[in-house]
């Protein structure tokens, strides 16, 4: 009986595949698993980790990113503190793929990634959301800080080296665009992220290797927003 089971778990649910992409993946989460559903359970958890992250540089997927970004704003409407999104271009890839091919490109992500990630906040969410763009959600920064944040990370990628096949040192740079989100305002995913990806655009437009940041949001609060804030703690509306 455990045998037929055994061999229905590995033929109709695929697992022998699953299990190669876990190893492939590093992940040893099987270890000490006992009995078929802790094994299953571990296998699943261990897909739905793969899946949440970009294979090439190990950040957050997209899917992961706008999952992200959607619990954020619901959290700035509701909490009434500021976040703000920075997109980061890494610039003139192409140049690498012409040193070294393939490699040379893939190499330079990693090593963008890899900064990014030393480089921000554990708080702070960093995917990589296209074949060259990074995002970075920054919790609780308000529109006043984020030109701050943007200027240091474009400089400290600029300083970083990448290192490519052969032992050959380049470096890259990156355009930033940046865009927050009002507090206390409902605010789409889709609307910061297009306000972002437009000053992206512009920074690019600069020859590169420049920051442009989306103008300060209006952060007023009208009356009838104030009667709805506050309704419920019997403060005077006037």
């Amino acid at each position: 009986m455990e045998h037929a089971r055994a061999r229905l778990l590995s033929t109709d649910l695929r697992l022998d595949d699953a299990l190669a992409l876990l190893r492939d993946a590093g992940n040893e989460s099987l270890d000490g698993a006992h009995g078929d559903a802790e094994r299953i359970q571990r296998i699943i958890d261990g897909l739905c980790e793969i899946s949440a992250r970009d294979a090439l540089t190990g950040l957050a997927s997209v899917d992961h990113f706008r999952q992200a970004l959607d619990r954020e704003l619901e959290r700035v409407a509701r909490m009434g503190e500021g976040a703000s999104l920075l997109l980061l271009g890494v610039d003139h890839m192409a140049r690498l793929k012409d040193i070294n091919g393939s490699s040379a490109r893939e190499a330079g992500l990693r090593t963008v990634a890899a900064t990014l990630l030393r480089s921000v906040r554990r708080m702070d969410f960093v995917a990589r959301v296209g074949e060259e763009d990074l995002a970075v959600i920054l919790p609780g920064v308000a529109s006043e800080h984020v030109r701050r944040i943007a200027e240091r990370l474009r400089a400290v990628i600029s300083r970083s080296p990448i290192v490519l096949p052969g032992e050959m040192t380049v470096r890259v740079t990156a355009s930033v665009g940046g865009a927050s989100a009002p507090p206390w305002r409902r605010m789409r995913a889709g609307t910061l992220i297009a306000a972002a990806d437009r000053q992206l655009l512009a920074a690019r437009s600069r020859k590169r290797d420049h920051i442009a940041i989306d103008p300060l949001p209006s952060t007023r609060v009208s009356i009838e927003e104030r009667a709805m804030l506050f309704a419920d703690l019997g403060e005077p509306q006037a």
